[in-house]
């Protein structure tokens, strides 16, 4: 090495010790500003948080909230209702008023249907029809006369839109009676 190149050394080495405190000086300030920007950054997140969360957690309730979908049922149901009163309301003004007792008379043998399929808990309700529902009956023991006789008569009245007299209807009551007292002894 010559003494030429020990000088520029030299004065580099003394150049880079005079500006090392500069240097990490600044590099201090920035380290600091950057963890400053940081803090402040988290901080904001932090205090922003609740609302982060009542945020999401209002759209999350808001999606959750079963009342569009109920309300939604509720008007499909009194649409159908609508239609149907209106049919009802039609056949009423082409016949002579015997239309109001029958359909009284119908709703009354179609409970009574329901209540004949609630006593025999058939399975796979959605899939029987009222004779598989009959047979199932019989099947487990009630009675086969009266049970023949109020699945016959829901049949004539659900299908065949017949009409039940005061008769047949005070029969289906004791068909239904003579079932529930065979269900009760049953148990």
């Amino acid at each position: 090495m010559t003494l030429a190149r020990l000088k520029r050394a030299l004065a580099s080495f003394g150049v880079l010790m005079i500006s090392l405190p500069h240097r990490l000086t600044a590099l201090l300030i920035r380290l600091a500003t950057g963890v400053e920007a940081s803090i402040f950054g988290l901080w904001r997140r932090f205090v922003s948080l609740p609302a982060l969360f009542s945020g999401s957690l209002a759209e999350i309730l808001r999606r959750l909230d079963p009342r569009p979908l109920v309300m939604a049922a509720v008007a499909w149901l009194r649409s159908r209702l609508r239609r149907r009163r209106s049919t009802d309301s039609a056949a009423d003004s082409h016949s002579n008023g015997t239309q109001r007792a029958d359909s009284e008379d119908q709703r009354q043998i179609r409970a009574m249907w329901h209540t004949f399929v609630t006593l025999v808990r058939p399975p796979k309700l959605t899939t029987r029809t009222p004779g598989e529902i009959g047979r199932y009956a019989v099947d487990r023991g009630l009675p086969q006369r009266p049970v023949v006789y109020l699945t016959d008569l829901y049949r004539a009245i659900e299908y065949g839109r017949q009409s039940a007299d005061t008769s047949r209807l005070q029969q289906a009551r004791d068909a239904l009676s003579t079932i529930r007292n065979q269900q009760e002894d049953d148990e």
